[in-house]
């Protein structure tokens, strides 16, 4: 079942490209000043027929970014506060992952589909080895804050296809 999830992934006859919408709100727990930051925020993930992911980031301040990654190939780049990363996707037991690797935490978005018509999403801020803080850097100021907690509330997933 999970190959003919997948027809746009190249496991069977591309048809069309898909389009995942995923929203969340982001909860970030700063420990100078001990506020709760509350984000709403959209990515939407198209997935061609040529295994290319292109991934539209929005928050609620109307920031748009816009990035691609091949699947299963790694890909690297900087995000409107200028902070490098590296990112990759790929398809892991049907389900689409991508993980977005900072300087002290990688974010893993598990998106599971049908590839057609229903979907769920996970978003999980992880800790890298040797680290007790996430350090991320506002996209205002470009100021480095330090977070006790990150996390996604509130996570809802749609998808469709669209035209070639």
């Amino acid at each position: 079942m999970v190959a003919a999830a997948f027809p746009v992934l190249g496991v069977g006859a591309a048809l069309a490209d898909v389009r995942i919408v995923v929203k969340y709100t982001e909860v970030e727990h700063e420990i100078a000043t001990d506020k709760i930051y509350r984000t709403d925020k959209s990515r939407i993930y198209t997935v061609t027929k040529n295994r290319v992911l292109k991934i539209t980031s929005i928050d609620s301040g109307g920031t748009v970014t816009n990035s691609s990654a091949v699947l299963e190939q790694p890909g690297e780049g900087k995000n409107v506060a200028g902070v490098n990363y590296v990112n990759r996707a790929r398809i892991d037991n049907g389900d689409i992952v991508t993980a977005s690797f900072l300087e002290s935490f990688v974010i893993e978005t598990r998106i599971r589909t049908n590839g057609s018509s229903s979907c769920e999403a996970t978003r999980n801020y992880k800790l890298l080895p040797g680290r007790d803080a996430f350090v991320d850097r506002t996209r205002v100021t470009r100021v480095d804050k330090t977070f006790s907690d990150i996390h996604a509330e509130n996570i809802t997933c749609s998808i469709s296809e669209t035209a070639d």
